[in-house]
């Protein structure tokens, strides 16, 4: 009985830390693209928003990473392999800018070898009428994982210029709308 409560005392302990550290964090504040993102299609760039006539998102500064027309961008995240399943949080600011263009946001859960484990695919975010919006969502990272694939997807029927600004992305941060 000891064991038991022990290793469920210890299981809470990780989970906890785990949902509760800041895994990944980019905010774009430097002005140009880490070398850790891959330009799958497309073109990506991170843009001065003051340059562009935009206001930046509350809390937010004058850089954001933008899409033209229809676009494509992963980032891997390393993650300790935690053999517990733990839940996270995961949000950005994003704006989609182009009337008409959406955007999708996927992840892909891989163990140390490269092998998929599992994935996350999250609802389209469509253009909203002009402002900056929070998106804010909750997942499962399973046991086992070493990689966290973050997939950024831009889609535009005209390609018009920049369509989809994103800032401040964040796995394990707790914001509020």
């Amino acid at each position: 009985m000891k064991k038991i409560i022990l290793l469920l005392s210890l299981y809470f302990v990780n989970t906890d830390a785990f949902s509760q550290n800041i895994i990944f964090q980019d905010n774009f504040e430097k002005g140009k693209l880490n070398a850790a993102w891959k330009i799958a299609g497309g073109q990506w760039s991170v843009v001065n928003l003051e340059s562009k006539g935009i206001k930046p998102p509350p809390g937010g500064n004058n850089f954001a990473l933008a899409s033209m027309g229809n676009a494509d961008i992963t980032i891997d995240i390393p993650v300790e392999n935690n053999s517990l399943s733990v839940t996270t949080q995961f949000n950005f600011n994003y704006w989609i800018h182009f009337k008409g263009a959406k955007g999708t946001v996927s992840i892909l859960f891989l163990r140390e070898s490269g092998d998929s484990i599992s994935s996350v695919h999250f609802a389209e975010l469509p253009e909203k009428g002009g402002d900056w919006d929070l998106f804010n969502q909750q997942f499962k990272v399973p046991g086992g994982t070493s990689v966290i694939r973050l997939k950024l997807v831009a889609r535009a029927p005209i390609v018009g210029g920049n369509t989809f600004y994103i800032q401040s992305i964040c796995f394990g941060c707790n914001r509020r709308r």
